[in-house]
């Protein structure tokens, strides 16, 4: 009788021991760039994971998918291959031979390097929700209420016995 009800207790007190634990060391950014002539280039924004601690994007920084992409017509660039120094970024790319002053976007085979004074940037942290625990917490909810739907289900079918 009690094993379920000692199941989901102890899956609660393990979600709750993980969502206690602390977020990591490191702080992910946006760096929004914003386009100073749209006609000529668009936004775009990069998302990295600060591991160095420095608040300075570098290129292996950057998260899985965190680049926004940037339309300089007719092209839209989909990845980023160098990294200019600027207030929030510090020079270095895949290659190793990049410009100081300038970005360079890839598609495909398809390069553009483009002057880093075409935007105003802006760096902000990310919300630092932990993703992980608050899915344990929300799988620990959800067997506690069919912990509970079992229960009167059980009270139900064993009732018409009783009488």
């Amino acid at each position: 009788m009690f094993g379920p009800i000692r199941r989901v207790s102890q899956i609660a007190a393990v979600a709750f021991l993980v969502s206690a634990t602390p977020a990591s060391a490191t702080t992910v950014y946006d760096l929004t760039a914003t386009s100073t002539a749209p006609s000529l280039r668009g936004n775009f924004t990069i998302r990295f994971d600060d591991t160095s601690g420095d608040g300075l994007l570098q290129f292996g920084e950057i998260v899985p998918n965190g680049f926004s992409g940037v339309t300089i017509p007719p092209t839209t660039y989909t990845s980023v291959a160098c990294i200019p120094n600027i207030e929030f970024a510090t020079a270095s790319g895949a290659s190793g031979s990049c410009s100081s002053t300038l970005w360079t976007f890839v598609i495909g085979g398809s390069t553009n390097s483009t002057d880093s004074n075409g935007w105003r940037y802006a760096l902000a942290p990310v919300s630092a929700v932990p993703l992980p625990p608050a899915l344990l917490l929300f799988a620990s909810a959800l067997g506690l209420m069919g912990l509970l739907r079992w229960w009167r289900t059980r009270k139900m079918i064993a009732q018409p016995m009783a009488a």
